[in-house]
């Protein structure tokens, strides 16, 4: 029996999310179960995740498309942040299956919608999706401190502003 998500409502739905339905090799579908475990185990931890009883009570919540109650959207940011959490560890996880790969299975990767780049670089994709995991968590945990909230800086001129082109010399015409 293969391993099940907890929010999302199946593999499928989640393959999908994650742009993998056409994902066929045997290795890239074993490290696909693999992470939906372990996000499991993460969410259900008290230290680096929801708990049991929150993640038990998320449950009860009827996942409904369009959310616009309180408990609607905590639900659909549950499904959400299970989905981020997944798309972390395998972007962690999978370029090390192709490290040491035949032509084949390089060929494969670059084939799969997920691994593709779409311009940022592998670090840069894992930190934003860092950010946006401790986000979720956050707001789930109802630690969401200044998390959403916007800073306004308030900035006083020392001397008088320039001028818009002011740097430009004028031209002289001379007539």
């Amino acid at each position: 029996m293969a391993i099940a998500p907890l929010f999302v409502a199946d593999l499928a739905t989640l393959k999908a999310r994650l742009r993998m339905t056409g994902a066929s090799e045997s290795d890239a579908l074993s490290q696909f179960d693999g992470a939906v475990e372990d996000v499991r185990l993460l969410l259900y931890d008290e230290t680096q995740g929801l708990g049991l009883a929150l993640v038990t009570t998320l449950l009860a919540i009827v996942f409904v498309e369009n959310a616009t109650t309180a408990e609607a959207l905590k639900r659909t940011r549950a499904n959400s942040l299970e989905t981020k959490w997944v798309r972390l560890l395998l972007l962690r996880r999978m370029p090390t299956l192709f490290m040491d790969a035949s032509a084949v299975t390089r060929e494969a990767w670059n084939d799969e919608p997920f691994t593709r780049s779409g311009g940022r670089t592998l670090r840069d994709e894992i930190s934003a999706i860092e950010t946006q995991i401790k986000n979720d968590l956050a707001v789930l945990l109802g630690d969401t401190g200044e998390i959403g909230m916007i800073s306004v800086i308030l900035a006083e001129a020392d001397d008088a502003a320039d001028l818009p082109f002011d740097s430009i010399a004028p031209l002289s015409i001379d007539t």
